[in-house]
C-alpha cells in the first residue's frame, strides 16, 4: 500500500497534547509516527487518491493546534471547527458575548476567533455556560432572551431563574399569556440593567 511521510515541528512540552489531538483529526486513517527532537514524523498509508486528503488534513491539524497554543502577541487563533467541537451546543455568539462582558478580547475573523483567553479557561468558560444556558431550555424558549440571562448569570454568578424574576419585577421581561418571555427593551440594555441590578444589590 502506497505511503507519504511528511514532518511536523513541535515543542516537546506539547507533545503529548497535540498527538491527542491530531488523533482526534484523523480518525479511521491508517497512519503511524514517531517523535524525535521536536519533529513528528506522520506516515500515512493508503490509497494515492486519498493520501492528499490525509496530509492536508494532518497539516491542518497541526496549524490549528499551534494557532491555539502559541499566541501572537498574546493573541490566541480559535479555529471555527474547534470551537463547535468543544462548546457542545454552546453558540459561537454566545461564547463571544460571555469572554467580552468577562473582560477578554474576543473577536471573529473569518472563521477564527482572535482571544487572548488561554485554551484551559475557555474550555472551563465553555462547561459554565453549558450548565447555565442547557437547563433552561425547557422553560425559555425564546433564545435571545435565554442567551442575554445566561451571560447575565455568567458574569453576576446569580442563579439564572432568579435573575428571571428579577428582571420581571422591574420590568426588563414580561411574559405573555401564551409563556413567552419578551424583553421590553433593548436587549443589550437589558444585560446592562440585569448586572447592574446584582451590583447595587451587592453595594448596599
Amino acid at each position: 500500500m502506497p505511503k507519504k511521510t511528511i514532518v511536523l515541528n513541535i515543542k516537546d512540552q506539547s507533545i503529548e497534547e497535540f498527538l491527542e489531538y491530531l488523533t482526534q483529526k484523523l480518525r479511521g486513517v491508517d497512519y503511524s509516527l514517531t517523535y524525535k527532537s521536536g519533529r513528528v514524523y506522520l506516515t500515512i498509508h493508503g490509497r494515492a487518491e486519498e493520501m492528499e486528503d490525509f496530509i492536508r488534513s494532518a497539516r491542518k491539524a497541526h496549524g490549528d493546534f499551534m494557532r491555539i497554543h502559541r499566541p501572537i502577541g498574546g493573541i490566541r487563533m480559535y479555529p471555527k471547527d474547534w470551537l463547535l467541537e468543544k462548546g457542545r451546543g454552546i453558540s459561537i455568539s454566545l461564547l463571544i458575548r460571555a469572554l467580552t462582558a468577562r473582560g477578554f478580547v474576543a473577536k471573529m475573523r473569518r472563521d477564527v476567533l482572535m482571544s487572548n483567553v488561554e485554551p484551559s479557561e475557555l474550555l472551563d468558560i465553555f462547561g459554565q455556560l453549558r450548565d447555565i444556558y442547557w437547563p433552561i431550555r425547557s422553560e425559555i424558549k425564546q433564545k435571545k432572551v435565554r442567551e442575554i440571562l445566561t451571560i447575565a448569570s455568567f458574569i453576576t454568578k446569580e442563579p439564572v431563574m432568579s435573575l428571571l424574576y428579577q428582571a420581571m419585577d422591574e420590568g426588563i421581561i414580561r411574559k405573555t399569556e401564551e409563556g413567552i418571555y419578551l424583553f421590553t427593551i433593548d436587549p443589550e440594555l437589558a444585560l446592562d440593567k440585569l448586572i447592574g441590578i446584582k451590583k447595587q444589590e451587592e453595594g448596599s
